[in-house]
């Protein structure tokens, strides 16, 4: 199996992370995990080893995305390695409800983990992938980035950031050959969409693997294609 260069994933210790990283792992990529949680870090390493060639192994960085420091000596560290960076998947991320009945805290909280946290990722990554001329930015967003929703305002507002900031990086990224791509789903069957009081059953829910095929087929696109945002919606509310 060929090694097709490093590919981050952020919040790769569940969920869509997890999911994400043990395809592109499958795929050729050699991944890096990042999450807080370092002994659930070193499971999925574990579990994504036995499905790999030892050179793509995953390797992995247990810090908090929102650490500014750490992220920077982290990414500097990796853009040092021979291996190009190849891919980058913003998908760490945070839930709280509340609109204007909700303290300032959990609105600053929000948009430090949705948007500043990925805004300091694509800054510091972005300097590899434009100097190599190639490279792959995937923001996992939310519906919620798209359309506003009653109660969740604070949530709906830091996922427009990332929309927004996404979409001017894809943009302004377009002649170095980086693509950046937003990726909207609805409700994915998740611990955070249970936190979130999910109105749909696990089945009804999109499911991780569909990010990832998401993400599959925006990889297998032609060089001279891109797409600027993919919004993903549970059939079973459209109903």
């Amino acid at each position: 199996m060929q090694n097709k260069g490093v590919a981050i994933v952020t919040g790769a210790s569940k969920g869509i992370g997890y999911c994400i990283s043990k395809g592109l792992a499958v795929d050729g990529y050699r991944v890096v995990l990042i999450a807080r949680n370092e002994a659930r870090l070193q499971t999925v390493r574990e579990e994504i080893s036995k499905l790999v060639p030892v050179e793509l192994r995953p390797s992995y960085l247990s810090l908090d995305v929102t650490n500014r420091q750490e992220v920077t000596e982290a990414i500097g560290h990796l853009s040092a390695n021979p291996e190009r960076i190849e891919i980058l998947v913003n998908n760490a991320g945070m839930w709280l409800g509340g609109t204007l009945d909700a303290p300032v805290e959990n609105f600053a909280a929000l948009l430090e983990t949705n948007v500043v946290a990925p805004f300091l990722l694509m800054k510091e990554v972005a300097k590899e992938m434009k100097k190599n001329g190639r490279g792959y930015i995937f923001n996992i967003a939310s519906r919620a980035g798209k359309y506003g929703f009653p109660g969740v305002g604070l949530y709906s507002a830091s996922k427009f950031g990332l929309v927004g900031l996404s979409e001017s990086l894809y943009r302004e990224f377009a002649e170095s050959g980086v693509k950046v791509t937003s990726i909207c789903p609805g409700w994915v069957n998740t611990e955070m969409a249970r936190k979130a009081n999910a109105s749909l059953k696990d089945a009804e829910m999109i499911q991780p693997s569909d990010i990832l095929n998401a993400i599959r087929y925006l990889l297998g696109l032609s060089e001279s294609a891109c797409i600027r945002e993919l919004v993903l919606e549970c059939s079973k509310s459209l109903l």
